[in-house]
């Protein structure tokens, strides 16, 4: 898929069509594929196959995969990201409207991150902790690229003044008029987030460059035939899972 696109109706009846062939929907990053990252954003019943992944709690912790995070074990890792530098691991996250960030060296070589970021994590910093944790094992900011996966829409997701007030708040890393640009007036006395552009420009603020990130920009709420999504379903029942390895 090379459009990125919130609402793409020809998009999301192509899509439609495939699913209901018995097609499993699987959503590639245009600057992953490119050089040849092994990733995907997976749709409803998606197939989460040998997956490294941790038991997410909206915080900001992350985790080496291992034995901790493998798919049979007893006691899972708390935290909402997992990196790994070994080849054959397929770290990966599960969402349900919040943002799934993946992140690879430009070789498929050093290591890869998946990271879920809801709205309490993304405010809480750990767009940021992802960034350090990666220089920590030794990989130069330049070797990176991230792609940020389908999540719920500014449009779509509409939060209280309190929650709204966050986004300026100082572990949110963003300046005045960043956060003005990742809110939008809603109804009464509520306010819409962008919780894609929030990540954006956190990493952008981190000395991400540009070139480096890529958003598909794929409302979960809009597509929620395709997508789970936890606002439209009123309910949790499943979730997306978004992977990357090491070649």
């Amino acid at each position: 898929m090379s459009r990125h696109v919130l609402q793409d109706v020809a998009w999301v009846a192509a899509q439609t069509a495939l699913v209901a062939s018995g097609e499993p929907l699987r959503v590639h990053s245009p600057l992953f594929s490119r050089h040849g990252i092994d990733h995907a954003f997976l749709g409803r019943d998606g197939n989460r196959g040998e997956f490294q992944y941790v038991k997410q709690v909206h915080g900001t912790e992350l985790v080496a995969a291992g034995a901790s995070t493998a798919v049979d074990v007893a006691v899972r890792a708390r935290a909402d990201g997992v990196f790994t530098t070994q080849h054959g691991y397929r770290v990966a996250v599960k969402t349900a409207d919040c943002v799934p960030i993946l992140c690879c060296d430009r070789e498929a070589q050093r290591i890869a991150l998946a990271v879920h970021a809801g709205r309490r994590g993304l405010l809480a910093g750990i767009v940021a902790r992802a960034v350090a944790c990666l220089a920590e094992q030794g990989v130069g900011q330049g070797e990176l690229l991230w792609a940020i996966g389908p999540a719920i829409s500014m449009a779509a997701y509409e939060v209280s003044p309190t929650e709204m007030e966050a986004v300026y708040g100082e572990a949110a890393g963003l300046r005045g008029e960043q956060a003005a640009w990742c809110l939008g007036k809603g109804h009464d006395d509520r306010w819409h987030i962008d919780l894609q552009l929030l990540a954006v420009l956190q990493l952008l603020n981190c000395g991400v460059g540009a070139a480096q990130i890529e958003v598909i920009r794929i409302c979960t709420y809009v597509t929620a035939e395709l997508f789970y999504s936890f606002r439209y379903d009123k309910q949790h029942r499943g979730s997306n899972w978004s992977y990357v390895a090491l070649a």
